[in-house]
């Protein structure tokens, strides 16, 4: 049983690839607001913040929501980010990544919110290639495709196989 769900899977991944993409950026692109939840993420958060201001899309917002972080979380954003503009800090107390999320998001104004981890890095142009999907009135959501950066050790190498059998194939072949 496992096999054939894993052929069939793999089979809707293929015809989901191969299909033409009808998407389509408006213009102009709508606002899009990246929440950012963070705890214990000093050493990486900079570099988060950074990817997602280098994004190639114009109208842009960040909300960081440091919930509690007992690091220097806190502290690297305010001094990294405070003076942009495009970026908005929210310090609170340790609640929890989904009440970070659920504050950033009663804060967000956009037509559309991508939400990312704190230790995530994105492309320049993968927010333009999750929103343009939104061109189309039926879709409501869409989740983008998750790699893992640094494969150096066994244990990252097996959780990027882990990425593209389970969770990549299945939402491309869902989508069919």
């Amino acid at each position: 049983m496992v096999s054939g769900r894993a052929v069939i899977i793999g089979l809707l991944a293929l015809i989901e690839k191969f299909r033409p993409d009808h998407a389509v950026m408006p213009n102009p692109p709508p606002g899009v607001t990246v929440l950012i939840p963070a705890h214990n993420e000093e050493s990486v958060i900079v570099q988060t913040v950074n990817s997602v201001l280098h994004s190639d899309l114009k109208d842009l917002h960040i909300i960081v929501v440091n919930d509690g972080s007992a690091d220097r979380t806190g502290e690297l954003l305010d001094t990294n980010f405070s003076r942009d503009p495009r970026v908005r800090i929210i310090h609170q107390v340790n609640r929890g990544k989904a009440a970070a999320l659920n504050l950033a998001m009663s804060l967000a104004d956009t037509e559309i919110v991508v939400t990312i981890d704190a230790d995530t890095e994105i492309e320049p142009d993968a927010i333009g290639k999750l929103i343009r999907h939104f061109s189309d009135p039926k879709v409501g959501a869409v989740a983008g495709n998750v790699k893992v950066g640094n494969r150096s050790r066994w244990l990252t190498r097996w959780q990027a196989l882990e990425y593209i059998t389970s969770q990549n194939m299945e939402k491309r072949a869902s989508t069919s």
